[in-house]
């Protein structure tokens, strides 16, 4: 009985620490769509995310950027611009991206659930610019990658599909994340996000 018992400890304490250090794997995905035709680039993410997008869409075939972004506070860096969506668009030009390639999409400031109102701007969007069957991947910051993907479906349901790519993070190594409290901290607070997402987040539509 003993022997037995500790044999089931072993390997739920094997299960749960492979499961643990894949935390990071599980929130940080990369699965994008092969015939995307837009790239999807929160608007409230790092600069070094914001390169990493800009090569991302160099590299693909996408016909546009669509940056959503909602109200930001008044910054002497972008005087004049009332969105974040505005000035994220204004750093990928910077970095190399044609205006004309780059759509900023506004939404009004939300409580809560504002990845799930970002993804229904962009679906709006869609609904008012495109035709047919159309496919987006989403670019958003790591560990937030998970939840966004899993919202961004929720609202574009069976009317286009999207797939995701995570950015990689400056300020911890992924490989080691439980290593550094910058990564500690990024993959708690999103599996805590992403379990109330996936369990309590049903809405009305």
């Amino acid at each position: 009985m003993k022997k037995t018992f500790l044999i089931v400890f072993i390997v739920l304490t094997v299960i749960l620490a492979v499961s643990f250090l894949n935390l990071y794997s599980f929130l940080a995905p990369n699965k994008p769509e092969s015939d995307a035709s837009f790239l999807v680039v929160d608007a409230w993410v790092s600069d070094s995310s914001l390169t990493q997008a800009v090569e991302l869409f160099k590299e693909g075939k996408y016909e546009r950027i669509l940056v959503p972004g909602t109200k930001m506070e008044r910054s002497i860096f972008f005087p004049g611009i009332r969105g974040m969506d505005e000035a994220a668009s204004v750093v990928l030009i910077y970095k190399g991206i044609p205006p004309n390639k780059i759509i900023p999409l506004y939404f009004e400031p939300v409580k809560k659930d504002r990845t799930f109102q970002s993804a229904l701007t962009v679906k709006y969007w869609l609904k008012q610019h495109t035709h047919g069957n159309v496919s987006v991947n989403l670019f958003t910051e790591s560990t937030h990658a998970q939840r966004s993907w899993l919202l961004y479906k929720k609202a574009f349901k069976d009317d286009y599909k999207v797939g995701i790519i995570a950015s990689v993070p400056d300020d911890y190594d992924p490989e080691k994340w439980w290593k550094t409290s910058n990564g500690v901290r990024s993959v708690i607070d999103e599996t805590i996000a992403y379990l109330y997402a996936f369990l309590f987040f049903h809405p009305d539509m």
